[in-house]
């Protein structure tokens, strides 16, 4: 399970039990250690109490991290008590530090207006420091008012995995030294590489710490001298099998490729640092490669032949340029739930009596601020409105990208339009918004709002395009930085953004 600190993984584990205090307050073991140990509260506010026994002493050990990594996902606002529990959208501090004696035994709910549909504002700005007010003014208020939600940050789907908790105490004890986002990209990069399966299987386990090397055989308390059977110098980890060992740097040195990497590095760094600069043959035959002096180093230690470095290059090459030849004549496409309308890489003017509404969001992280913007067009391509929103809180790029979608459908109901064609360049919002999977985070209560809408609304549809086919909606986005909340027709547009509508016009 790639587990490597004991009290780390036992603590995650019960990190799971109090997921489950929460989120199963009916059960029988919750409703007994709540009327034990918090009988006027949430798990969230309960403490040591009186004389507790060693089950629950056990499950308060991770009650800090349970804290951590727990959010509230506002729906009606009746569950959630204003002070002490996390529901504000702050990644450091999700926690209303406002001490105002009016907000003492209060839920959400009484910061809304009377019908539920929005915030107080005035309220708001009474009772809360400046940052809580732009937080909480910038929560959307769910369509249909659900009730409320807790969520774990720590996955996509926003439910908790012993995983994530254990991924989460890493890093908040300094053991997890690669970059969350940058390791993203690598992933996307290197799973997207066009090669034989049992090729990207290797590297991804040596990515993983998985490789049985003599030091990884060490660590499971195999008696094997750690000393690399290749060179017979060195200790045989799994960046010195790869990378280090003298027959691996001639490899490379024959590839071009560079094997220098900063101190305290592994395998998985030298990866990332490589994807960085390489093109896309060179990603392939380096992941070959890696294939080839892992099989190289395999032969010597159950067959003691010792391959050349020319060999072992030779084979990864052939091996490499036989299965590239096989497979180009049988290119699969991903769907990816694709239906007709999906993936124009050019704007296409809307249908005869229909109108086109083009979706795109912004996020500029240097302000903690995301902008949306929409362009609805007619059937000659003519434009009828641009609308350019700016929200003062940072936020995932799916979130915003759904927020987006929801303001088009919000608007497309205000002016009771019909015969709609929305369209984002969103893929994972599209996904989202055709799956029946439940997601109780933020993106997915917009989503949740999406579909509601979609309902109410006749003949409106929404697909996917290329973001080439997206270009003067992204332009509008990217603007509402310099015009918040503004609406445009053909003869307001502001003067940088009617260059890309007069080429998309005439093109």
């Amino acid at each position: 399970m790639g587990f490597r600190n004991l009290r780390s993984f036992n603590l995650a584990l019960l990190e799971k039990q109090g997921w489950r205090l929460l989120t199963k307050p009916d059960t029988l073991v919750s409703r007994i250690f709540k009327a034990r140990y918090y009988p006027q509260g949430f798990f969230f506010t309960s403490d040591i109490g009186h004389n507790p026994s060693y089950v629950w002493r056990s499950v308060l050990e991770a009650h800090p991290l349970v804290l951590k990594g727990v959010r509230w996902t506002v729906g009606d606002g009746t569950s959630i008590s204003i002070l002490g529990e996390p529901w504000l959208p702050d990644a450091q501090n999700p926690f209303v530090s406002s001490q105002h004696p009016a907000l003492s035994s209060k839920r959400v709910c009484n910061l809304l207006v009377l019908d539920g549909s929005g915030w107080d504002e005035e309220v708001v700005v009474d009772l809360f420091e400046q940052r809580e007010q732009r937080l909480i003014l910038q929560i959307p208020v769910q369509y249909g008012h659900d009730q409320d939600k807790i969520t774990w940050i720590g996955e996509v789907l926003s439910l908790f995995t012993v995983k994530s908790a254990h991924r989460m105490m890493e890093e908040m004890n300094g053991e997890n030294t690669h970059d969350a986002a940058a390791l993203e990209v690598f992933w996307k990069k290197f799973w997207a590489l066009k090669l034989p399966p049992k090729m990207k299987n290797l590297v991804w386990r040596a990515c993983q710490g998985c490789l049985p090397t003599m030091i990884q055989l060490r660590t499971k308390r195999v008696h094997v001298s750690t000393i690399c059977l290749v060179c017979d110098s060195h200790e045989e980890s799994i960046y010195h099998a790869l990378v280090d060992c003298p027959t691996a740097q001639l490899c490379w040195n024959r590839e071009g490729i560079v094997t220098v990497l900063q101190n305290n590095a592994d395998f998985l760094d030298w990866c990332n640092s490589n994807f960085l600069v390489l093109d896309s043959n060179k990603k392939k035959r380096l992941v070959a490669l890696c294939w080839s002096i892992w099989n190289a180093r395999n032969d010597k230690v159950w067959n003691n032949k010792l391959l050349s470095a020319e060999s072992i290059v030779y084979s990864a090459k052939i091996y490499l340029n036989q299965w590239l030849v096989a497979h180009s004549y049988n290119v699969i496409y991903p769907s990816a739930g694709f239906v007709l309308g999906d993936g124009a890489e050019q704007r296409q003017p809307p249908l005869e009596n229909s109108i086109k509404v083009n979706v795109d969001g912004a996020i500029f992280a240097d302000t903690n601020q995301f902008g949306v913007g929409f362009v609805v067009h007619n059937t000659q391509g003519l434009l009828i409105e641009g609308v350019t929103k700016l929200f003062q809180v940072p936020a995932t790029p799916e979130f915003v990208e759904a927020l987006g979608v929801k303001e088009a459908l919000s608007w497309i109901k205000r002016n009771r339009s019909y015969q709609v064609a929305v369209e984002t360049d969103c893929l994972v919002f599209i996904q989202a918004l055709r799956s029946s999977i439940e997601m109780i985070s933020m993106f997915g209560q917009v989503v949740n709002d999406c579909k509601v809408l979609l309902k109410e609304l006749q003949h409106v549809s929404v697909f996917f395009v290329r973001r080439s086919a997206n270009k003067v909606t992204h332009n509008f986005a990217r603007a509402s930085l310099s015009y918040p909340d503004c609406s445009f027709n053909f003869g307001s547009v502001p003067i940088n953004l009617l260059p890309s509508l007069v080429a998309e016009f005439n093109g």
